[in-house]
């Protein structure tokens, strides 16, 4: 009996443990937290670009891959949301995890980027935000705080990211 109890115990223990990490799993980087500074190069001229730089924006910090067909999709949305809010204090920030960077290069002569495109080959920012999927977005408020996070992209999703970042810039 004693060896009973103690197994359904230890059993208990490890189920909770289990659930509980994997609700923190979800995303590395949830809502209301910090957005982890990272120091990255950009495509073109590889300067190079931290987070922190950006600070007093709202920040759209967008994951991406060659290899993404949502991705493909999403680089209209990103140009429009650029060129619409770049004068009120928004920057984009396009992060590409692809392992080779002539990858990302050529997605980009085919689909063109007017916002900051950067380079992680070593995939360290896309674990520090633990992406689950891609593309994975962002939105990060003008005191580095993460306040939406979306997970891939369809074409309608335009008018609730237009909308979020709306209300953001006007905060």
């Amino acid at each position: 009996i004693y060896w009973d109890n103690l197994m359904k115990n230890l059993i208990s223990v490890i189920t909770c443990i289990v659930i509980l990490s994997i609700q923190s799993t979800v995303y590395a980087v949830s809502v209301g937290e910090r957005a982890p500074i990272f120091n990255l190069t950009t495509f073109e001229s590889e300067k190079r670009i931290n987070l922190s730089d950006y600070r007093g924006k709202v920040i759209l910090l967008d994951f991406w891959a060659s290899w993404c067909t949502s991705c493909r999709q999403a680089f209209p949305v990103l140009n429009s949301f650029h060129h619409q809010f770049k004068a009120k204090d928004f920057k984009i920030l396009a992060i590409n995890v692809d392992e080779d960077p002539k990858d990302g290069k050529h997605f980009l002569r085919r689909y063109s980027a007017d916002f900051t495109v950067l380079s992680d080959p070593l995939a360290i920012t896309p674990e520090k935000y633990q992406l689950k999927a891609m593309p994975m977005s962002f939105i990060i408020d003008r005191d580095g705080i993460v306040r939406k996070v979306k997970v891939g992209f369809k074409v309608t999703d335009k008018i609730s990211l237009y909308r979020d970042i709306k209300m953001m810039i006007k905060e």
